[in-house]
């Protein structure tokens, strides 16, 4: 069993069912609602970012396929505008190679693309890589990339804008595209992602180069995108403002609910404590109107009332045990100790005489010519004499004496240390005393009485066998009197007769 101190220990270190309810209310309530917040938020941010990269993955093929086509296209009409030239006038060709420059810058002033889409700009290069002619969004495009050279010199127009003489870079990426005789060409430049078109303008052996930037192709995707953080980070301040302000309602109805949960279990504990102290007819039932709670109120009403019938039963058979017990160690007749416990309390006698070496002496004595009082006055005028004698002899002996019937008419005094003489006085006395005494009916009665004693080393079998013979003696003589197992002198108390051994008569 837990002693009260450790079961106070343990006790302190628990927990109340109201503080473990509300606690597990909110951890199952917010984990999972804070869980699938964050995973929403994550999606949201992982899908952005999935979008817009396939966006511009597929943007920039579109785009990139578009510019092919669009350099294609526009190869293709100022090829053909400048057959119908020739073919009409069978002049240009004259011009050009006498340096009408007027006419030249005309036509390709009119004939280079512009307004083209993404902000791409547009080249024509001659046969031997000179300039012919270039957009302003070109310009601008080729500007940017050369005002991030720091090695290149941008005060000098030819510097600018002679792609297959100067060092800039721009200019070696064009060089290259157009010594490789590549139809397109993505690079990246001073951290811009670039992409070239070239088309041979077969007519006149000139080149269309159409450069744009990439990204002026994603920008809007971007744009997007950012909008759409911008809108995800609005959605996480909402949701973290939503969750604080749920937290707060939840930790409310955390409280009530667990209110509500431990109220009618500590009202169906305060009950049961109640009837467990007292008669359950005085209490009546307070059911919480929980069925599963009421059900415990109805067992635990059950169990005390079988309790109650345990208890009232157990002490029954307690009670009865002790009356099968005192009649296993009692005669029925005259309540006094059976043969069975009076050899019980003789043999314990004897085994304390001998360790403390102290006296033990016996008294067996016998109701005289109880045989004929049965035949006269019957049976139960003998009972009553047997009852009679019993109170008479339990009245007289000391309290540490002990009486009982050893059989019939006969009776057996066991009296812890005493010795052979003081049996024998006790003796005389109790012999006057029956005789003194009248019984129902039956007027005088007689005893005779059989005394011997155990110091030292003796048997409960020598000791019964010795005051029997005294007995039988006590009869022969005349009976009416007191007789021991000594030899040497009786008692000094009445007339001496001798016998065997020496007998003592008292009258």
């Amino acid at each position: 069993m837990v002693s009260l101190t450790s079961r106070q220990h343990v006790c302190g270190g628990q927990q109340t069912l109201k503080s473990v309810v509300y606690r597990e209310f909110l951890r199952k309530a917010m984990i999972p609602i804070l869980f699938i917040e964050v995973a929403l938020i994550v999606f949201y941010f992982i899908s952005v970012n999935y979008v817009t990269d396939k966006t511009v993955d597929v943007m920039s093929e579109m785009a990139k396929h578009s510019l092919i086509n669009l350099s294609d296209v526009e190869t293709r009409y100022i090829n053909n505008k400048l057959k119908y030239i020739k073919y009409r006038t069978h002049m240009f060709h004259e011009e050009y190679e006498t340096g009408v420059v007027t006419s030249l810058d005309s036509f390709v002033t009119d004939t280079l693309p512009t307004d083209l889409p993404w902000g791409s700009g547009a080249v024509i290069l001659g046969s031997d890589g000179g300039v012919l002619g270039t957009s302003y969004d070109f310009q601008m495009l080729v500007d940017a990339s050369v005002m991030g050279d720091h090695g290149a010199d941008t005060s000098m127009l030819h510097a600018k804008h002679d792609f297959l003489k100067g060092n800039i870079p721009m200019g070696r990426v064009l060089q290259s595209l157009i010594a490789g005789n590549l139809p397109f060409q993505e690079f990246q430049l001073l951290g811009e992602r670039y992409f070239v078109t070239q088309s041979l303008i077969k007519a006149s052996d000139w080149q269309l180069i159409i450069l744009t930037n990439m990204k002026s192709i994603y920008a809007p995707v971007y744009a997007q995108t950012a909008e759409s953080q911008n809108l995800g980070f609005l959605v996480v301040l909402l949701v973290a403002n939503f969750y604080l302000l749920f937290f707060v309602y939840l930790v409310g109805t955390a409280r009530k609910f667990a209110a509500r949960i431990t109220q009618p279990i500590a009202k169906m504990s305060e009950f049961i404590s109640h009837i467990n102290q007292q008669k359950i007819k005085d209490e009546p039932i307070a059911y919480v109107k929980i069925k599963e709670l009421d059900n415990l109120i109805d067992l635990n009403v059950e169990i005390q009332k079988a309790k109650q019938k345990y208890i009232t039963t157990n002490a029954e058979i307690i009670c009865k045990n002790k009356m099968l017990k005192r009649l296993a160690v009692t005669d029925q007749l005259t309540q006094a100790f059976n043969r069975l416990k009076l050899d019980e309390v003789l043999a314990y006698e004897i085994v304390r005489a001998r360790r403390d070496k102290n006296p033990l002496s016996i008294v067996l004595l016998d109701i005289d010519h109880f045989k004929n009082v049965n035949d006269t006055y019957g049976h139960q005028a003998g009972d009553a004499v047997l009852v009679t004698m019993t109170r008479i002899i339990d009245e007289s002996i000391r309290r540490t004496d002990i009486l009982g019937r050893w059989g019939g008419e006969e009776f057996l005094l066991i009296l812890p240390n005493t010795n052979l003489k003081n049996t024998a006085i006790q003796a005389e006395k109790l012999r006057r005393l029956v005789e003194s005494k009248q019984f129902d009916r039956v007027g005088k009665v007689t005893i005779s009485l059989g005394v011997s004693s155990c110091v030292g080393d003796c048997s409960e079998r020598s000791l019964v066998e010795r005051a029997d013979k005294a007995l039988y003696t006590a009869k022969e003589m005349g009976r009416n009197c007191v007789f021991t197992e000594e030899a040497a002198m009786p008692a000094k108390l009445g007339l001496v007769t001798p016998f065997e051994k020496q007998a003592i008569k008292y009258k």
